[in-house]
C-alpha cells in the first residue's frame, strides 16, 4: 500500500503494510525510516457485527519522543475491518499525522484511490 507522506511540503520515505490476521482483524503498519525521523505507527482493528470495533495504535517516535499507545472503541457500523477496511486505513493515517505534528504542523498524507486495491474487490 502506498501512503504519500509529506512534511513541510516535501515527500519523505515511507512504507505501509496492511494485512489480515483472520476474518475480523486488520493490522496496518507505517514506517518512516528517514534519518532524524524514524517513526513507526502500528495499528490493529478488531471488529465483528454486534460488538464495537476495537482500535489500538502503538506510536514509536519520531526520534526524541517517548513511545505511546492509543486505543479507541468505535461503533461497528462506522468502522468495520472486515467489510470496509478503508475507514481503518484513514484512522491509521490520522494517527500518523498526529505523531508527525510533534515535529511540524505542516504534515500531510495523500492516500491514492488505488492504494486500497490489495484489500479486496469492494475497495477498488
Amino acid at each position: 500500500m502506498t501512503l504519500q507522506v509529506k512534511i513541510a511540503g516535501k515527500p519523505v520515505s515511507s512504507e505501509t503494510t496492511c494485512m489480515w490476521a483472520g476474518p475480523y482483524i486488520l493490522a496496518i503498519a507505517t514506517v518512516l525510516p528517514d534519518r532524524g525521523l524514524a517513526l513507526g505507527v502500528h495499528s490493529s482493528f478488531l471488529g465483528h457485527s454486534g460488538v464495537p470495533t476495537l482500535a489500538s495504535h502503538i506510536i514509536l517516535g519520531p526520534i526524541g519522543h517517548a513511545p505511546y499507545a492509543v486505543s479507541a472503541e468505535h461503533d461497528h457500523a462506522e468502522i468495520d475491518p472486515s467489510l470496509r477496511p478503508r475507514e481503518c486505513i484513514y484512522e491509521h493515517a490520522g494517527i500518523v499525522v498526529e505523531a508527525l505534528k510533534a515535529i511540524s504542523e505542516d504534515v500531510g498524507i495523500d492516500v491514492p484511490d488505488d492504494a486500497f486495491a490489495a484489500l479486496g474487490p469492494d475497495e477498488q
